[in-house]
């Protein structure tokens, strides 16, 4: 498969939730596909959010294998979240899975092959992914993450 995608070198902050129960953002311009679909999301502390839309989005993530754009599907777009949240449970429902230690956190794809690793930081599991935003790149490897497949 040959496919191309935007990318750019700026970081963003994304983090794996096993609280979140859909992939979450508040970036717009992330979303490579869109369409309106309002809803009300609870957060944890019981505060309540309005979804505006959901759709799919690229990252470009830092793999074993070096850079790797995967897709992100069904992400809700709520503007006012602070930041991306990748669900553990829509990680899982997609063949995946998510295995936890001191030092971080592996996601890992139906093929036992690591697609990202993520750093603990004060408690919190930090991918480290890089926004897909500006210039366009060629590639014969792609990943689903809805994730992954």
């Amino acid at each position: 498969m040959f496919a191309a995608f935007k990318v750019e070198s700026s970081t963003e902050k994304w983090y794996i939730d096993s609280g979140a129960t859909n992939h979450m953002t508040a970036k717009q311009e992330h979303f490579k596909n869109f369409c309106m679909y309002p809803g009300e999301i609870k957060a944890a502390n019981n505060n309540t959010m309005q979804a505006v839309g959901k759709g799919d989005i690229e990252m470009k993530l830092a793999t074993h294998r070096g850079n790797e754009i995967v897709t992100v599907k069904d992400v809700l777009y709520l503007s006012d979240l602070e930041v991306n949240l990748l669900s553990i449970r829509k990680i899982v429902d997609h063949q995946n899975s998510v295995v936890f230690d001191r030092s971080g956190s592996r996601i890992i794809n139906s093929s036992q092959e690591v697609i990202e690793m993520a750093k603990q930081v004060n408690g919190l599991y930090k991918l480290n992914v890089h926004s897909t935003e500006s210039a366009y790149v060629a590639s014969e490897n792609s990943t689903e993450l809805g994730i992954v497949d």
